[in-house]
């Protein structure tokens, strides 16, 4: 059953937008684009909590030794992930100028590090390389408004087997909120590829 913490996440998530919205849970948000031979596989996606809604987590969840057993990171998933879905999971992907839909997420996992709460999942995203050149742009923000999502410049990596074509990032500014919270926060972030 949810307990507080959770409860008042998800009664947040479903409240209309109002002007006087202002974050409850603050997330750090870090991307790795992967690719391999083909092109784009798909993006890695890593949260990390503020202590309050950690703590509310583990309060919930953990049974009491700061290490989530497969149980618990299978009960965290199925009552304070995948009700997120509704959201995109805060994601939002722009293929050649259009909306892309989400697909299903996969890789969900939870850990806890220096009473931080981890939550790492993944986009399957397939663009296979070509001639010409492909792009993406993803921006991960909560549009409600109830959580912040700081993505840094720092926090946006390319897969470590490096694809044999050139990859690009570029990116968008930030909201003057996100600035404000990190001077290295971005808006979005676009990645480009293609056949040499």
């Amino acid at each position: 059953m949810l307990k507080t913490y959770v409860f008042i996440f998800c009664l947040l998530l479903l409240q209309p937008v109002i002007a006087s919205a202002h974050p409850h849970v603050f997330v750090n948000n870090y991307l790795s684009f992967e690719f391999d031979s083909a092109g784009l596989a798909g993006i890695k996606v890593d949260w990390v909590f503020d202590e309050m809604f950690s703590a509310g987590i583990l309060l919930d969840f953990d049974d009491g030794d700061a290490i989530l057993s497969p149980q618990e990171v299978a009960a965290i998933e199925a009552e304070a992930f995948t009700n997120l879905a509704k959201f995109d999971y805060f994601i939002h992907l722009i293929v050649a100028g259009e909306k892309f839909s989400l697909p299903a997420v996969t890789e969900f996992s939870a850990t806890v590090h220096n009473g931080s709460l981890f939550y790492s999942f993944k986009v399957p995203c397939r663009m296979p390389v070509a001639q010409a050149t492909k792009s993406l742009t993803v921006r991960v923000e909560d549009d409600t408004n109830f959580a912040s999502v700081i993505t840094n410049k720092s926090s946006i990596s390319i897969s470590a087997s490096t694809p044999a074509y050139p990859v690009s990032l570029t990116y968008a500014q930030a909201s003057m909120g996100a600035f404000l919270v990190s001077r290295e926060a971005v808006g979005a972030v676009t990645v480009k590829f293609s056949k040499l």
